[in-house]
């Protein structure tokens, strides 16, 4: 009878053990300069930025990724406050995180607040899993998906089968992606300047680059979204 009240004690104990916060990791003063950098420099976008929420998020993100769990787990739970869809179950930085309390009640609530809706099918899986597109584009006319990659600066072009293949490459983070005629239109980001870059779907090379310069692209920030408007017409230019 002890033996099994003293095993109910322990399981008890373990697991309220995992349902905490695992400690906090520990930066060098090298590390932390250049972490509050980072932090400085996404806490200036919101002012210009069309998308917070996004914002919001990376900022959980940047905690996470020093292992800075407290302030990690207050900005998520402002992520969840604003109700935007943003689930951070399956984000690999959020990983230590995964088996607490805490962290459960975020994505519960998050999933209330914006429960998933499919009336989908799958069509084909992209095998390269670490593409992170943050645009997709779509040629009616040839049948092809264009998935812009933000970790590995290249365009992947995939057929309605599923048959991937490097499209364009040389680039830095992709974002925003539009096919218009015969052309391709994306955002490039980098360190030093954003860029508007348009390729001819029939061979891939380049035909214009419009380039804003400033650090992170002109007025401080990244240029994200790209948006077609029909009495806009950037093909015409120079």
């Amino acid at each position: 009878m002890i033996t099994r009240f003293l095993l109910i004690l322990l399981s008890a104990a373990s697991f309220n053990a995992s349902a905490q916060l695992p400690s906090s990791g520990a930066l060098s003063d090298s590390d932390w300069l250049l972490f509050r950098a980072e932090l400085a420099r996404v806490e200036k976008l919101p002012a210009s930025a069309s998308d917070k929420d996004t914002i919001t998020y990376e900022m959980a993100r940047i905690w996470a990724s020093a292992k800075q769990w407290q302030e990690t787990m207050l900005w998520l739970r402002r992520v969840a406050n604003l109700k935007a869809g943003l689930d951070p179950s399956r984000d690999s930085l959020f990983a230590e995180l995964r088996g607490t309390r805490e962290f459960a009640e975020i994505t519960a609530a998050v999933r209330e607040a914006t429960p998933a809706i499919s009336h989908s099918r799958p069509v084909f899986q992209v095998t390269e899993g670490d593409l992170v597109p943050e645009g997709v584009a779509y040629d009616p006319k040839g049948r092809y998906f264009y998935f812009g990659s933000m970790r590995k600066g290249k365009v992947v072009r995939c057929s309605s089968s599923g048959e991937c293949s490097q499209f364009a490459g040389g680039l830095d983070t992709v974002l925003g992606l539009k096919v218009h005629g015969k052309k391709l239109w994306l955002l490039n980001n980098s360190g030093a300047a954003s860029a508007l870059i348009c390729y001819d779907l029939a061979y891939g090379g380049m035909l214009r680059k419009y380039v804003a310069g400033g650090a992170g692209g002109s007025y401080g920030g990244f240029a994200k979204r790209l948006v077609w408007r029909p009495h806009l017409r950037p093909d015409a230019a120079g």
